[in-house]
């Protein structure tokens, strides 16, 4: 006998719909036409048997540190290993948000959990970046673990930012920016294709130019969010004047 399973990918899609759908289409173009699309059905099957989303949650922050131990014990093919990892954790990272809306409840617990999870993977990318450009002779460790750290600093500080600056501006009744997909939206977006990014520079060992790409990446990131908050503090200064 089959047993039917308790929910369904529609239910989950419906319930993505009604929620951040039309927010991340713009803001998260790749996570919304790649990963997403490829969470429903494994979403349906985990609510289905009952795992939480903290326990997906979990499983992220694991697979988050192992991927430094690929490039650093040399494992031969490490960045087939490493794509597979990334390509799952950004399919966990969209599971974990379709079962919270599932079962929404106001865990703060399961939010900073989340939250510390995609900061943890973040470092190890780039962590991990920097020790398969070790592994080219193209730069030294301590340099590279340098410039790793800097990419990391500027990434977290711009993306919290931006999501200060987007709520700030939501009170406001003002848009963050223009609600259309816009190269600087696809700019952002970019580390979402990291999976891909990774294994290609890994098979034509070019991890040292990704490196600079990341930094460039961040450092875009941290300068454009600061820019927004100059603009947002500088239209609400003409306004009380």
């Amino acid at each position: 006998m089959i047993l039917k399973p308790k929910y369904s990918s529609k239910e989950i899609r419906d319930l993505y719909a009604k929620g951040k759908c039309a927010d991340e289409k713009i803001h998260d173009y790749f996570m919304y036409f790649i990963f997403r699309p490829l969470s429903f059905y494994p979403s349906a099957l985990l609510a289905s048997l009952g795992i939480s989303a903290n326990t997906i949650t979990i499983s992220g922050l694991m697979i988050a540190l192992s991927l430094p131990l690929f490039p650093w014990l040399e494992i031969k093919g490490h960045h087939h290993w490493i794509f597979i990892l990334t390509f799952i954790f950004q399919i966990l990272d969209c599971v974990d948000g379709n079962l919270a809306r599932l079962h929404p409840s106001n865990n703060k617990l399961g939010q900073y959990m989340d939250s510390f999870t995609g900061k943890v993977y973040h470092l190890s990318l780039y962590m991990t970046c920097a020790w398969m450009a070790v592994l080219e002779h193209r730069i030294t460790w301590s340099l590279s673990a340098i410039l790793a750290l800097i990419t990391f600093a500027l990434f977290i500080w711009g993306r919290e930012s931006r999501i200060y600056v987007k709520f700030y501006c939501l009170e406001s009744g003002t848009p963050l920016i223009n609600q259309k997909i816009g190269i600087k939206n696809l700019v952002f977006a970019a580390i979402e294709l990291s999976p891909f990014l990774l294994w290609t520079a890994g098979f034509f060992n070019f991890a040292f130019e990704l490196s600079l790409m990341y930094f460039l990446h961040a450092t875009g990131i941290f300068l454009a969010s600061q820019w927004m908050i100059l603009q947002k503090l500088r239209t609400q200064k003409k306004i009380s004047d």
